[in-house]
């Protein structure tokens, strides 16, 4: 592949529905402090041929092609686990600036997915209140 093929790929994002879900599930004890239920965030994007599951993680990412899953379905699942679940999508036009360099963390992770440059939101809470009010789509 020659450079522009590759700078068409990345520059041409179609609208892709996101659920991103918010989870009390952590291993890292200082995370205790953060607002129960909130305390980590992690996405399944949906593509043509199923769902990639996207997990941020302390030491490492885990992407993860899961194929073909009933939305429903997983909704269902994660609610039932006691998360909070809200669907998205993925910002269509590129953010011109470059996003504020800030240490990675899932909330970071997924606000970079989401194509979002807001310094501010740093907690998983933070970020459910600002999907919140962009009206996106909420599922308990």
């Amino acid at each position: 592949m020659n450079k522009d093929i590759l700078l068409q790929i990345s520059t041409k994002i179609r609208p892709t529905k996101v659920i991103i879900i918010f989870s009390d599930q952590s291993d890292i004890w200082f995370l205790k402090y953060l607002k129960y239920g909130y305390r980590h965030c992690f996405a399944f994007i949906e593509q043509s041929k199923g769902w990639i599951v996207y997990d941020p993680l302390s030491n490492r990412s885990i992407i993860q092609y899961l194929g073909h899953l009933e939305k429903d379905k997983i909704m269902i699942l994660y609610s039932n686990a006691g998360c909070e679940i809200i669907e998205t999508i993925i910002l269509t036009e590129l953010p011109e600036k470059m996003a504020p360099i800030l240490p990675y963390t899932c909330v970071e992770a997924i606000k970079r997915l989401l194509g979002i440059h807001r310094w501010f939101l740093l907690t998983p809470w933070q970020l459910f209140c600002h999907l919140k009010e962009q009206n996106t789509n909420k599922y308990i």
